[in-house]
């Protein structure tokens, strides 16, 4: 059993030595073919040679879904340079803003509030051990001071709650942007504040081994965040639960299941 990744970098480019793996030219270029949710897939060689990642035996079908989306928040974590004495604001409990969660918690951040207009799932980011939680709908979260904020929403109301949160010389990971195009306009603080603005996409090759790494040795759980599990005739329902979430997190395909 394996884990595939749809994109890879070439590892020999001067972004991909310098660190840069995911804005490598030739991760822009690959891609799996025609999909995930297909019966057959193409696997371009680059892709094969690069990134086929063995999973262990021990490793469930369902939290081997989890290893790209961890590689990726790994990887996002890393850009921000989370700490321990760090005070983290999380904005959107999806499934990045759990994983964020689960994973800032490995690295014993001090304190990590979160923020959501779902009730639903603020109570399981409570549940999976974030300090306090705050639904954007009823309350200001500007009186939250943070060194580390991170958006996993692409909405702009995210992003200016953010960077109001920020503390002087903190750090906001853009996790989450709109769509390609969109301007959004937003009150710069002053230079004074000396704060860094970042940006992450996707999982290098380092990242995906990191994240399986982490999700054998338990040191972070992931069972505890699949909310559905359909069969490939409920594909639709699946997506229709991604778009407008009633009650659900991770949400799984499984064409085994009847």
């Amino acid at each position: 059993r394996i884990a595939v990744a749809h994109h890879v970098p070439c590892e020999n480019c001067s972004y991909c030595k310098d660190g840069h793996e995911t804005t490598c030219e030739q991760l822009r270029s690959t891609n799996i073919d025609p999909g995930g949710f297909a019966e057959f897939i193409r696997v371009p060689a680059a892709n094969v040679q690069n990134g086929l990642h063995p999973l262990p035996n021990s490793m469930s079908y369902e939290t081997g879904t989890f290893v790209e989306p961890l590689g990726c928040v790994i990887r996002g974590q890393r850009s921000a340079n989370i700490r321990k004495d760090d005070t983290l604001l999380i904005i959107g409990c999806g499934i990045t803003g759990i994983l964020h969660l689960k994973l800032a918690l490995t690295k014993e951040v001090r304190r990590v509030y979160m923020t959501d207009v779902d009730d639903f799932r603020l109570q399981l980011a409570k549940k999976f051990g974030a300090s306090v939680t705050i639904n954007a709908k009823d309350g200001p979260s500007q009186a939250i001071l943070a060194t580390r904020v991170i958006v996993c929403t692409g909405s702009q109301d995210a992003l200016t709650r953010g960077l109001s949160c920020l503390d002087r010389g903190g750090v906001m990971l853009y996790f989450a942007g709109p769509k390609s195009g969109v301007s959004m306009p937003i009150a710069m603080p002053t230079l004074k504040d000396e704060i860094t603005f970042t940006t992450s996409y996707g999982a290098s090759p380092k990242n995906m081994h990191e994240a399986i790494k982490m999700l054998t040795d338990k040191l972070i759980t992931v069972e505890d965040m699949v909310t559905h599990k359909l069969p490939l005739g409920k594909a639709q329902e699946g997506f229709n639960l991604t778009v407008k979430p009633e009650k659900s997190l991770k949400i799984i395909i499984c064409p085994s299941e009847k």
